[in-house]
């Protein structure tokens, strides 16, 4: 199980075509990548620690 999680930080694009910024994480120690749109860096990593918290409690349920 993630007790602590640890993001780090990849990198951010444009999407061409769309008005849009992506940013890209991975969870440290691990090989799951998240990637978020967001117009700020703050905004993202926001995203990203949300969604990671959604993955660590999904993996906990199915680890009981």
């Amino acid at each position: 199980m993630i007790s602590e999680l640890e993001l780090e930080f990849l990198g951010s694009y444009r999407v061409l075509g769309f008005n849009e910024k992506r940013w890209r994480f991975r969870i440290r120690n691990s090989n799951i990548y998240i990637n978020v749109s967001a117009p700020t860096f703050e905004e993202a990593a926001k995203k990203a620690i949300k969604i990671a918290r959604q993955i660590r409690e999904k993996l906990s349920l199915h680890k009981s």
